[in-house]
């Protein structure tokens, strides 16, 4: 899982509260969050999901495989059908679905995963969905599904270890806080934590994005990097500004 940056500038010092208002406005289905440190604001509205836990019920939710929104309700339906039958976009999503099953197998009873992926809209995209649900053992926490998951192939890639290697050596920046677990946790051990996508870490007036996307043995080097432009796109809107 690759990643790259977009560094944009503005005239003026971007307005914090704009962005998180345009964030809320219009990106209802994510997380939305905030940190402030120093000069700088790392702001996300992430859809992707690590892990869930309320009193031992487990919910991960595997989110990979991307296309666009269609401009009518016709067009959207042809790319979501498009979506569902790409060999190379359930290939990449399988992956994640097969290590977040192998994953939280050995901290869990009565695992449960559809056996399709379903279509998951949102403003600009649309994503392969597949939730997946446990009882977690009692002798676990939500801090032991965090380490087992943390990162998945849709932010790492399979086998962890190889692909983060790979990683470290060849993406041109560091990610810092982006595609970090990000969320919170009470004294008994339910949480939720969402994973750092869709994000920026603004400064002032200049804004850096993150978007990364899935390579698998069908990937095409154009068709990746326009997803990349696609997964711009949140950001850039709550900005003011266009990925085109």
């Amino acid at each position: 899982m690759l990643a790259r940056e977009l560094e944009a500038e503005f005239k003026q010092p971007i307005n914090i509260n704009d962005v998180l208002v345009n964030l809320v406005n219009h990106q209802t289905d994510s997380f939305i969050y905030i940190f402030d440190q120093g000069d700088d604001a790392f702001i996300s509205a992430t859809p992707e999901r690590l892990v869930k836990a309320d009193d031992n019920e487990l919910l991960s939710t595997c989110l990979a495989g991307t296309i666009k929104r269609g401009e009518t309700p016709d067009e959207d339906s042809l790319l979501a059908h498009q979506l569902l039958n790409d060999e190379k976009n359930r290939s990449e999503h399988q992956y994640v679905v097969s290590m977040i099953k192998e994953a939280i197998e050995p901290l869990t009873y009565s695992i449960d995963i559809p056996t399709s992926p379903v279509i998951l809209p949102l403003r600009s995209l649309q994503h392969l969905y597949t939730p997946v649900t446990a009882r977690l053992k009692e002798s676990q926490t939500i801090f032991d599904l965090i380490e087992k998951l943390h990162p998945t192939p849709a932010l790492g890639g399979e086998p962890r270890h190889v692909a983060m290697q790979f990683i470290e050596e060849n993406e041109p920046f560091e990610r810092g806080w982006y595609a970090a677990p990000v969320g919170w946790v009470d004294a008994d051990d339910n949480g939720e934590m969402a994973v750092a996508i869709r994000s920026a870490l603004i400064n002032q007036n200049k804004a850096t994005l993150f978007a990364g996307c899935g390579i698998v043995e069908e990937s095409d080097p154009l068709a990746e990097y326009e997803e990349t432009k696609l997964k711009f796109t949140p950001m850039l809107e709550a900005l003011g500004g266009t990925s085109q």
